[in-house]
C-alpha cells in the first residue's frame, strides 16, 4: 500500500467520521433536551446542549474544510481552537450544574433510609408489644383455669 493509498484511506475515514460525529452530536443534543422534564434541571441540560452544538459545528467546519468549501488556515485553526475552548468551558459548567441531580438523589435516599429505619423500629416495638399481650392473655387464661379448678375443688369439699 503506497503513500497515496494511505492518504486516500485517511480521507475516506474523515469523510465518514465528520458527518457521523455531527449526527451523534445532534443525537446528544436531543437526548439532553429530553432530560429537562425528567430532571427539572433545564440550565444544566441547556449548557450541555450548547456544548454538543459547538462540537457538531466543529465537525461541520472540518467537513467543509475537507471539501475545500472553506479554506483551512490560521483563521480556521484559531476558530477551531476557540470553539474547542468554549466547548470545554460549557462542559465544565454543565457538570457543575448537573451535580445537583446527584446531590438531590443522595439526600432523597438518605431520607428514605431514615424513614425505613423509623418504620423498622416501630414494627419491632409493635410486634414486641403484640407478643407480650399474647403472653399475658395466655397467662390470664391459665390463672382463670387455676381459679376455676380451685373453686371446683372447694365446692366438692
Amino acid at each position: 500500500m503506497g503513500e497515496r493509498d494511505i492518504k486516500a484511506s485517511i480521507m475516506n475515514i474523515e469523510l465518514l467520521a465528520h458527518p457521523l460525529g455531527a449526527a451523534l452530536q445532534l443525537l446528544a443534543i436531543i437526548w439532553a433536551l429530553r432530560l429537562i422534564p425528567l430532571t427539572g434541571k433545564a440550565k444544566a441540560w441547556l449548557v450541555f446542549s450548547a456544548a454538543f452544538t459547538l462540537m457538531g459545528v466543529r465537525r461541520i467546519i472540518e467537513l467543509l474544510e475537507h471539501f475545500d468549501i472553506i479554506h483551512s488556515g490560521i483563521a480556521s485553526n484559531n476558530l477551531n481552537d476557540i470553539i474547542a475552548l468554549i466547548t470545554s468551558i460549557l462542559i465544565v459548567i454543565g457538570v457543575y450544574l448537573i451535580r445537583e441531580i446527584f446531590e438531590e438523589r443522595q439526600q432523597a435516599q438518605q431520607k428514605l433510609q431514615q424513614q425505613l429505619d423509623e418504620l423498622l423500629r416501630f414494627q419491632k416495638l409493635t410486634v414486641g408489644r403484640e407478643l407480650r399481650m399474647k403472653e399475658l392473655a395466655e397467662e390470664n387464661t391459665a390463672l382463670r383455669n387455676q381459679i376455676a379448678a380451685a373453686q371446683l375443688e372447694e365446692t366438692k369439699s
